[in-house]
């Protein structure tokens, strides 16, 4: 999540704990490689191999669960998760650390991901009994990448994979090498086999995984962390925008050319608070990917649909079309960055079946590309972080895709609260999910409408419903 507000504090010292390397990078092939290294080249990518009635339950982030949920026995809460147990696999982003603080040895990093600084030790941490409520709420997926993923350092990204595996929970994103991180997550059900791939391009500094010796510098271990995907924003600006920042940048000691049509400003050479300024014949923000972060993710995309029936490409991106965020703007007016759609459409063209897009903490449109559903911005699935925030926060929806014959044929959106004002909610149940009826519900599932406009998506509320049929 990306906040302002501490979260939970704790000081805790110990050394790294070991996890099991992870076997999960050889896969049985189910399918033929689908993509060249120049997509000009790519071939079609393969029809999901699932039996008909296949369902993928998707949620946006959990942000909550700080207690154990099932044994309080909340019938809305539970009718709610019933989506999820439901479906044959069920997907949310863990955007938190899972262990015991009175067992655990590491210590908390430097910097979270609420972008604090100083902010030390004050990352969302859920206790490890909440492992096994999330397998009996019927959510066996998770994505692991995001910007919390180090907030307690190594040594808890490594008990949190430890305690997931324990628990049985399918995971992808984060790992103790950059191989693990990207490597793919398998679920296997009654009706296929499901891979799990997550990235991140929201992350903080001392996030990515590194490969190691293996890739031929001088430096042996591996580094654990996430799979990231870097970005480098570009602000395009007019001529005498420019010559502005041209401006600024000679102040700062910068050596600036008069022809030159880029200048960046790095204060003291601080890059972490870099802004590149960019001579444009269009206004607005621009990202340019690390084409080998980029590169090795489409990779793990295609060995995922390989060893498996059907794809999912899960991914914690913040960035808007603007630079603005969700909490100093209105959502509606913040439009996914403009590298999202293209990377999205790779991901697909490479064999994903599914991708969701979690992070923003309002809901976003969603597109038909090929048959198969991009999710821009899935929400919250639960939001435990009291109520001192935009009302668009607390409603979201649980995605319901179901295929039949290798495709996505219809995706229905349950409108979801988290605790709105007139809810009144008790403590305990704030920022917990319950199915949204009456005019909460349509509120919902026509902002959706409004926000899929700009993919062509037609949405139709059905009973309080959202129905999206595919090629219809």
């Amino acid at each position: 999540m990306h906040r302002r507000k501490s979260v939970i504090s704790a000081v805790v010292l110990g050394s790294i704990l070991a996890l099991p390397a992870a076997a999960q990078w050889k896969p049985e092939l189910k399918h033929a490689p689908a993509i060249a290294s120049n997509r000009s080249e790519t071939s079609a990518a393969p029809a999901a191999s699932v039996k008909d009635g296949f369902t993928f339950a998707a949620g946006g982030d959990l942000l909550g669960l700080y207690n154990p949920r099932l044994a309080m026995n909340d019938p809305a809460l539970l009718k709610a998760l019933e989506l999820f147990q439901k479906s044959d696999a069920g997907f949310a982003n863990l955007e938190a650390n899972l262990f015991d603080t009175w067992d655990f040895k590491g210590a908390p990093a430097a910097e979270n991901g609420g972008f604090e600084q100083g902010g030390i030790g004050s990352g969302p941490l859920l206790p490890k009994s909440v492992a096994a409520d999330l397998k009996r709420f019927g959510i066996t997926m998770l994505s692991t990448a995001n910007n919390h993923s180090l907030d307690w350092g190594v040594e808890g990204l490594a008990e949190t994979l430890r305690n997931l595996n324990e628990a049985g929970l399918v995971h992808a994103g984060a790992g103790l090498s950059l191989q693990q991180a990207r490597a793919p997550g398998y679920l296997t059900t009654s009706r296929g086999r499901v891979a799990l791939i997550g990235a991140a391009t929201t992350f903080m500094p001392m996030s990515p995984a590194g490969a190691g010796g293996g890739d031929g510098r001088q430096f042996k271990a591996p580094r654990p962390g996430i799979a990231a995907i870097r970005s480098r924003p570009i602000a395009l600006v007019t001529a005498p925008e420019l010559e502005v920042m041209k401006g600024i940048a000679k102040r700062q000691g910068k050596l600036v050319d008069p022809g030159d049509t880029e200048v960046t400003l790095t204060p003291n050479e601080a890059i972490f608070i870099q802004q590149t300024f960019r001579l444009s014949d269009r206004t607005g923000l621009t990202y340019e990917l690390n084409q080998e972060d980029r590169d090795g993710v489409l990779r793990a995309v295609r060995m995922g649909k390989q060893g498996a029936d059907l794809a999912v490409f899960s991914i914690h991106a913040h960035e808007t079309e603007s630079g603005g965020q969700e909490l100093d703007a209105a959502p509606d007016t913040l439009a996914p960055a403009d590298f999202m759609q293209g990377l999205f459409h790779d991901a697909i063209d490479t064999g994903a079946d599914i991708v969701v897009t979690h992070g923003p903490h309002v809901l976003r449109g969603v597109e038909i590309y090929n048959g198969k559903p991009i999710f821009y911005g899935m929400g919250s699935l639960f939001f435990e972080l009291g109520t001192d925030w935009r009302r668009e926060w607390f409603e979201s929806v649980i995605a319901i895709s179901e295929f039949r014959g290798g495709r996505v044929a219809e995706v229905r959106l349950y409108p979801i609260t988290l605790g709105l004002p007139e809810e009144k909610r008790s403590r305990l149940d704030q920022g917990t999910p319950r199915l949204a009826t009456g005019e909460a519900a349509r509120r919902i599932l026509e902002s959706l409408q409004r926000s899929s406009q700009r993919y062509n998506t037609k949405i139709s509320i059905e009973n309080g419903i959202g129905v999206i049929r595919v090629g219809s």
